[in-house]
């Protein structure tokens, strides 16, 4: 039994071993993939930085090209003055004339009012683009710290699991040492006589409590008929060492009421 046990205990600790070599395949394949995530976020938002900076550039440009134009339309009003001054010196002269005049400045007035319209629009158009540069690159950062975040969480999550397959590696050497200890003492035993025996187990007294840092098998018979005894029959679990003695019942009071409880206390 204790070989097949033994057998059990290394075949589930190679698998765990297994498990922890394909994890450690999966994190650096996902390491690599963040990577090249993270390497096309950077090269899209030097992209998008680069497109903004054309167009404020180009912003730039259509401003000084509206303020050329309107000062051009300031001349041009300027013309249109000198214009109406001098056609109506020559209103006297000819209707006609005043008549080419007046639609002159209708057409004037016209064209400095599509003007002003145009300006308007464009200046607009600036704004809505300028805002959507700025809310695109605003969203570009965030998917950025999104994937380092999570880059971050898968990474300490990894490390735990690493911790719990290193503290179950641990545990399970520790039963070995456990159950060797405890071959080791029950084997002193059995070479003994009864006197002997009989000295550290009285037949008289059946009551006994075994506390065994291992599996129960070999002491059932040093037990007695009215013992009791706190073993492991299971594997173990996946904390560090105090917590997992404590969930076995391997502390203080626990033994103190188990003893009572055999001695009817």
């Amino acid at each position: 039994p204790n070989l097949n046990l033994r057998n059990e205990l290394t075949k589930e600790f190679n698998e765990t071993a297994e498990k922890l070599n394909e994890t450690a395949t999966i994190l650096a394949a996902k390491e690599a993939k963040w990577a090249h995530v993270e390497k096309e976020l950077r090269e899209k938002l030097h992209s998008t930085e680069v497109e903004c900076a054309n167009a404020k550039a180009n912003g730039a440009i259509l401003e000084a090209q509206l303020k050329k134009r309107m000062q051009n339309e300031h001349e041009l009003a300027s013309q249109v003055s000198g214009l109406a001054s001098r056609l109506a010196e020559a209103a006297s002269e000819s209707n006609e004339n005043a008549k080419k005049y007046d639609q002159s400045i209708a057409d004037l007035h016209a064209e400095r009012k599509d003007l002003i319209d145009t300006v308007e629009d464009l200046t607009h158009r600036l704004k809505g683009a300028a805002k959507a540069m700025e809310t695109m690159r605003a969203q570009q950062l965030k998917i950025i710290d999104g994937a380092i975040s999570h880059e971050q969480i898968v990474s300490k999550a990894l490390e735990a699991h690493a911790q719990i397959v290193t503290d179950a590696a641990r545990q399970q050497q520790e039963l070995e040492i456990a159950k060797e200890e405890r071959a080791i003492i029950l084997n002193l035993l059995a070479k003994q006589d009864e006197a002997y025996k009989n000295t550290i187990f009285p037949k008289a007294d059946q009551k006994r409590l075994v506390v065994e840092a291992a599996s129960s098998f070999g002491w059932q018979k040093y037990m007695g008929s009215e013992g009791d005894m706190i073993s492991i029959e299971r594997f173990g679990i996946s904390a560090p060492g105090g917590v997992a003695m404590e969930k076995f019942g391997y502390t203080v009071d626990n033994v103190v009421t188990r003893a009572k409880a055999v001695m009817g206390k």
